[in-house]
């Protein structure tokens, strides 16, 4: 007696594949899957090497600096700084009579929007 089945077709993300549903008992389904199982075992044991694990590409090494070379890297870096814009630079400061003149300026630019406000509620 011949085992018939269906064909259908199941479509995955990348690819779609025949699957054909065949009835058959349990033990014959689990050595079929088996079978299956070793097969592919098999493959990836061929295509990862003999020891069956993928070799790693290889890391770029880092380079080494000793304790004297940072040293001489932050005392440079210091010194920079220290001799840049931020050492003893004299910072811009507006006058008293500045600042009045712009707070009474934004108060009345606040007032005249309150009144135009006022007049059209």
């Amino acid at each position: 007696m011949q085992n018939k089945g269906t064909a259908r077709r199941v479509q995955g993300e990348t690819h779609s594949v025949a699957v054909r549903v065949v009835r058959m008992n349990t033990t014959e389904l689990l050595s079929s899957i088996d079978a299956e199982i070793a097969r592919l075992e098999e493959a990836r044991a061929l295509l990862a090497g003999q020891d069956g694990r993928i070799a790693k590409p290889a890391r770029k090494k880092r380079s080494v600096m000793s304790a004297e070379a940072r040293a001489r890297i932050g005392a440079a870096t210091k010194a920079r700084w220290a001799a840049g814009k931020m050492s003893g630079r004299k910072r811009h400061s507006m006058s008293t009579e500045a600042r009045a003149r712009i707070a009474a300026g934004q108060r009345a630019r606040w007032a005249k929007l309150k009144g135009a406000a006022k007049k059209a509620a």
